[in-house]
């Protein structure tokens, strides 16, 4: 799940990334991707990192990697994998030719 405007990704392994399924509304995500944690108040973009997220609009899983369209940086970055971890890096970056020089 894309949450723009905290800047963050929420989700279950291979798509969004919950461990396990919820079986209730509200339950907290396992995995942060985007921000330095799951409690993080307020948004960090500076200094941009391969793994720092500013409004995030889209997410899809192909091929094993993550893609997802970070709008407020104009870049997409793509995981080799999806991340197991939190405020995982991102393996490639689209867009810029690299992760920390965007204009």
């Amino acid at each position: 799940m894309a949450r723009t405007y905290t800047s963050r990704i929420r989700g279950i392994t291979g798509f969004l990334i919950y461990l396990t399924i919820p079986a209730t509304s509200g339950a907290a995500a396992d995995i942060v991707i985007g921000q330095p944690s799951m409690n993080q108040n307020g948004l960090v973009t500076s200094p941009l990192t391969s793994a720092l997220l500013n409004n995030p609009k889209s997410v899809m899983v192909a091929g094993g990697k993550l893609v997802i369209c970070d709008s407020a940086n104009n870049r997409v970055l793509i995981y080799n994998s999806v991340p197991a971890a939190n405020f995982p890096a991102a393996n490639v970056v689209i867009g810029y030719p690299d992760f920390v020089n965007v204009d």
